[in-house]
């Protein structure tokens, strides 16, 4: 008699956490919902962080969280036309950046800090790119940089990207 109950009892204890559990999609999604509001699309997971800039949430196929994108809303004026001229348009101060950072990392953590940013940035197309490895994620920063700028003008952010699958056969 004890042996089927003490079955049961198994069976019940492994298999309740499973329904009750969100799935990774479910928990970044929600969180993306908590921190900026309601998506602005749905499909492609798009969220406002900002007057100029979004958030895309990018999944892996098995629908964990692949990477976390910021970049102007002009990049996607192909799914919101509103997006297509934007008016006093600004790209990021380090402060903003740095604010955003922080509330992305509620989302999923990035670790500690394992290796810093390069002491020369490649600029293509009037953006420096730098690259920060951490623990759980690889940061790639777009830095606006352009000949005409006064060297000692403030560094903007254009994008950056948080990459949460790292080169190691994943």
């Amino acid at each position: 008699m004890k042996k089927p109950l003490l079955s049961f009892l198994l069976i019940a204890f492994l298999i309740v956490p499973l329904f009750g559990q969100k799935t990774e999609k479910e928990s970044v999604l929600d969180k993306c919902a908590e921190l900026f509001g309601k998506a602005s699309d749905d499909e492609s997971h798009l969220f406002e962080v900002g007057e100029f800039y979004v958030l895309q949430v990018i999944l892996n196929a098995d629908n964990n969280l692949k990477r976390l994108s910021v970049k102007s809303k002009e990049y996607y004026s192909d799914i919101r036309p509103e997006w297509e001229d934007m008016k006093g348009f600004d790209y990021l101060s380090l402060t903003e950046y740095q604010y955003l950072l922080t509330k992305l990392d509620l989302i999923k953590s990035k670790g500690k800090l394992v290796k810093g940013p390069p002491s020369v940035m490649i600029v293509t197309n009037s953006t420096a790119w730098s690259k920060e490895e951490y623990e759980h994620a690889i940061i790639d920063i777009g830095y606006r940089q352009s000949l005409l700028d006064d060297e000692d003008a403030p560094r903007r952010v254009r994008m950056f990207y948080i990459d949460y699958e790292k080169d190691n056969g994943s």
